[in-house]
């Protein structure tokens, strides 16, 4: 690596073991990260943001509805200054909201192409917001306006 480039710290939080090895070694092939840590549930990963503080968690999705993420002193309470990119097995509009209330920058197809990882990633670094790859930040600050301005409700269409 040149002088100069930092590493991108980078926590994988998934419960898969599989799923943690083949994103280690994908993440571990670019030049400009470094994986700090694997976790395998919400305790763990709270712990080894606390202790190694990471630029980047991955984060499944899945694990973000376990009750000690939102505990006192859980995961959420440790991610400062750590930039969330949610890993998921589709998009659809339910996830991308659930996303975004974690306050996530990016969220990533577990089945993308590794180019799109390292993407999302790199995008998320730069202080964008990114969707599998692509940026979406006009679409998130009108989100997150819209909730401040608004009573955070959503409006409803009746049919």
């Amino acid at each position: 690596m040149g002088s100069g480039m930092s590493l991108i710290r980078i926590l994988v939080a998934d419960e898969q073991p599989v799923s943690r090895y083949a994103l280690r070694r994908l993440l571990e092939a670019e030049r400009d990260f470094q994986v700090i840590g694997e976790a395998s549930d919400a305790l763990t990963a709270a712990t080894v943001a606390r202790e190694f503080k990471p630029d980047i968690l991955l984060l499944d999705l899945a694990m973000t509805r376990r009750k000690e993420l939102q505990a006192p002193g859980g995961l959420a309470s440790y991610l400062f200054p750590s930039r969330i990119v949610i890993m998921v097995t589709e998009i659809e509009k339910a996830q991308i909201i659930e996303a975004f209330e974690l306050r996530a920058h990016g969220i990533v197809l577990k089945t993308s192409a590794p180019r799109a990882w390292c993407t999302s990633i790199r995008s998320v670094i730069a202080s964008n917001y990114c969707i599998d790859g692509q940026s979406v930040a006009v679409l998130v600050e009108a989100f997150h306006d819209f909730l401040i301005q608004g009573d955070g409700q959503f409006p409803r269409t009746t049919a």
